[in-house]
Parts: C-alpha cells; structure tokens; sequence
C-alpha cells in the first residue's frame, strides 16, 4: 500500500513524503501537501466522505497528511481514497 502512496506522490508532484526513500515506514504515510493546501481541510472533507486520514502533529498539523496502511485496508482502498484525494486537490 505504501509503494501505490508513492506511485501517487510521484504521479503529480504536488505533495512530497517527509521520509527520504528507505527511511519511510511500511505502515503509515506522511505527505507534507503544497503551499495553500490545509491538511485540516483536506482531513475534513475526506472524513464526510467516509475515510480517515489524519493530520500531522504540532506545528505541521495544517500542512502535513498521515495516511495508514494497516488494519481493514488494501491496495483497492489505497487507489479509491488517493483518487478522491485527487479530485479534492485538483490533481488532474
């Protein structure tokens, strides 16, 4: 699930992971989303839409998304929630 994250991330470039390549965890994601964006926003909408996601922690909590990839999840999740994630930030 995190390599389709990555796939994602990588597919756009308007969002970045925080950990360089290696050093990301195989069961969560932290994105740090473009200048503008608001992780709260972002965490809102998502949540009305029936998904959670959370924001970053501190001082990045407005500017920083965690995305988990464990429990009740698989690959077919990962792909719908980063296609909503698409439509909510314009990442056509």
């Amino acid at each position: 699930m995190r390599a389709r994250v990555e796939e994602w991330v990588a597919g756009h470039g308007r969002c970045h992971f925080m950990a360089p390549p290696g050093r990301r965890a195989d069961t969560v994601s932290a994105l740090r989303l473009r200048q503008g964006r608001s992780a709260d926003d972002l965490v809102r909408t998502l949540d009305g839409l029936g998904w959670q996601i959370a924001t970053g922690k501190g001082e990045e909590r407005d500017t920083v998304i965690r995305i988990g990839h464990m429990g009740d999840l698989n690959l077919d999740d990962v792909q719908e929630l980063t296609g909503e994630m698409e439509k909510i930030l314009k990442l056509d």
